[in-house]
């Protein structure tokens, strides 16, 4: 069986020896097929159908501009939406939209990642104390040299955070889901760090930022990287620094699952 449109055969003259074909409707669309009887030669038919290209399934996955060739038709096209994570298979866990260590140029950890034994009992909400990034680009360049300043003057392994958030709404990788951060001592291996990417003592990230920084939480939840009873924390609750800011301090105290209880001196681990 051969699948093709039957278009293709009108503009075509067939050999004179080519007999009995015969073409039917498919069920369920508008397609054709082509059978093959009695004295009809592979030879023939080829010829009739060499310049029209046949394509089999194409599955084509998170991918833009694609360029499939010199194709004529292409059968059963489906588009579907992303709604922000997909799973794309059994073994494949959902992903978040973020921007990987790849695209902001992140160097490898300098030692192996030490990993949560258990999903983060802590969201620790910080500030990295440096300029605010409202484009890409610029968040790009702050995620670097924060990185630097970590592992080169600090002397840790990686970039301290798990995640960052920019103020042009993105997140972005740092040590990521599940491995232990740098960022609060005494919690880090008990937490997940996110820090917003700039200094908020007086004013609030973007609304969007915060949007995306509650999303992510609830992400973590549904994968089971985060407990569903976790405390959400400002680092200056676990450390006597001013971070994340006072105004983004603020705004934290009014989101889901914030423990006021935990001060320095009274530490919730």
């Amino acid at each position: 069986m051969f699948a093709a449109r039957d278009e293709i055969l009108s503009d075509r003259v067939l050999d004179d020896k080519i007999a009995k074909m015969c073409v039917t409707d498919h069920t369920t669309d508008s397609d054709k097929q082509i059978d093959l009887t009695d004295e009809v030669s592979n030879f023939s038919l080829l010829s009739a159908l060499s310049s029209q290209p046949l394509v089999g399934p194409v599955t084509i996955e998170n991918s833009e501009n694609v360029h499939v060739g010199n194709v004529i038709y292409i059968n059963n096209i489906r588009v579907v939406d992303n709604p922000g994570w997909t799973m794309v298979s059994k073994d494949r866990k959902p992903q978040f939209p973020l921007i990987r260590r790849i695209e902001w140029l992140a160097q490898p950890s300098v030692n192996p990642k030490e990993y949560l034994e258990e999903p983060a009992r802590f969201v620790i909400i910080s500030h990295t104390a440096t300029e605010e990034g409202f484009s890409q680009a610029e968040n790009v360049l702050l995620a670097r040299l924060t990185q630097t300043f970590h592992i080169e003057s600090r002397g840790w392994d990686d970039i301290a955070y798990n995640f960052m958030i920019g103020s042009d709404g993105n997140v972005y990788e740092g040590r990521g889901w599940n491995v232990v951060g740098s960022h609060t001592q005494g919690y880090n291996a008990r937490s997940v760090g996110i820090a917003f990417i700039g200094c908020f003592l007086n004013n609030l990230p973007p609304a969007t930022s915060l949007l995306k920084c509650k999303n992510l939480i609830e992400f973590g939840v549904k994968i089971g990287a985060i407990r569903q009873d976790y405390q959400l924390l400002g680092q200056c609750q676990c450390r006597p620094f001013l971070s994340p800011g006072q105004r983004l301090f603020d705004e934290i105290k009014t989101w889901e699952n914030w423990n006021e209880n935990v001060t320095p001196s009274n530490p919730g681990v």
